[in-house]
């Protein structure tokens, strides 16, 4: 149940930058404050507002690794870490 809320926050939150995110790319424990996602598609829109002679034909977030402390949100830094990024620009 908290998976399925997480889930539409970042989906609200994230609309702009990545395509729909689903449960089966999670993997949270949020007691321990990490969640890792898999495989995270980028929009092809995410360009659109500025003036590059290209435009984004396919980006992969093969692995994003998320470290937030859980006890101390409001006041510590959260840690975001990124593996393998694919973009391919026509």
């Amino acid at each position: 149940m908290m998976l399925k809320i997480i889930v539409k926050i970042l989906n609200r939150t994230l609309s702009s930058l990545i395509d729909n995110l689903s449960e089966d790319q999670f993997n949270a424990s949020l007691f321990g404050g990490t969640v890792d996602l898999d495989n995270v598609s980028i929009k092809k829109t995410i360009l659109d507002g500025f003036l590059y002679p290209f435009r984004l034909e396919v980006g992969l977030i093969e692995k994003i690794f998320v470290e937030m402390p859980v006890m101390n949100i409001g006041s510590s830094e959260v840690k975001v870490k990124l593996r393998n990024v694919f973009i391919l620009l026509k």
